[in-house]
């Protein structure tokens, strides 16, 4: 049986989306070692996040249906806000009725990835895959 941990919809939310919508986005290195089985640097999370992504969708499909992509992609589009910290307060103020339209819990049980799908890469490898470096010529 899969190891499950609970997690606020707002860390689920924006390992999916990349978006911060609550004040939980601190515990995104959590819910990466709790679905890769290992502590993650932050620079590792890119890496990690395609198959913790797609282990999410499967587990929650509401979030992958259509409708619920709209609502969330509207709403970022909407705030006209610049400002990063006023952003962040209209997301986290909107997350209740994204929850009431969808049905979704506060927590939601995370379950780890299967094994084999995921493999960690090294923090070297990981970094250079980000900031993607340029063969110096001498």
């Amino acid at each position: 049986m899969p190891i499950k941990s609970k997690f606020h919809i707002g860390v689920v939310l924006a390992l999916i989306t990349g978006v911060i919508v609550s004040d939980e986005h601190n515990y995104l290195g959590d819910i990466f070692c709790q679905m890769t089985g290992r502590g993650l640097t932050s620079n590792e999370w890119p890496h990690a996040a395609k198959p913790c992504r797609a282990s999410l969708l499967q587990q929650y499909p509401i979030l992958a249906k259509s409708r619920a992509k709209k609502e969330f992609a509207k709403m970022c589009r909407s705030i006209k806000v610049t400002d990063q910290k006023e952003r962040q307060e209209l997301l986290i103020n909107w997350l209740p009725d994204f929850q009431a339209t969808f049905g979704l819990e506060d927590m939601l049980e995370v379950e780890a990835l299967p094994p084999g799908s995921y493999e960690r890469v090294g923090a070297f490898e990981a970094t250079n895959r980000i900031i993607k470096p340029r063969r110096i010529e001498v």
